[in-house]
């Protein structure tokens, strides 16, 4: 198992766990998934059939770990959807990442949140 601190750090480690990310996210059945970067996280959109789901990349000062929300995007406040307005939204669920097998704890949450959108009215 690698542990992500050993495999690298900062920005360049976000991106590569971002790539990973999408790649799983549209194996997982998305039409479309956008990458962006902001000052304090990385951004990614994807499109599903009915439902557009972010999910925000940050990496704690001082920490050995990812955390990624998960949160559809139909539930996300603010008209820009940025990560700091996500920060603040009541809905999603969370990952955490310290290793590259847990990057399949984002997919598995993905596929709660597109079955929990409904019940979040």
């Amino acid at each position: 198992m690698i542990r992500l601190e050993e495999a690298g750090e900062g920005s360049v480690m976000a991106k590569e766990i971002a790539e990973l990310i999408k790649e799983a996210l549209l194996t997982a059945g998305a039409k479309r998934v956008a990458v962006r970067t902001e000052i304090d996280c990385l951004l990614l959109e994807a499109d599903f059939l009915d439902e557009v789901i972010i999910s925000t990349i940050y990496n704690p000062p001082k920490s050995n770990f990812y955390l990624v929300k998960i949160t559809p995007a139909s539930k996300a406040y603010g008209l820009l959807k940025g990560c700091e307005a996500l920060k603040y939204t009541p809905y999603g669920l969370y990952a955490l990442i310290q290793t590259y097998s847990d990057l399949e704890k984002v997919i598995e949450k993905v596929r709660k949140v597109l079955k929990l959108k409904d019940v979040w009215k």
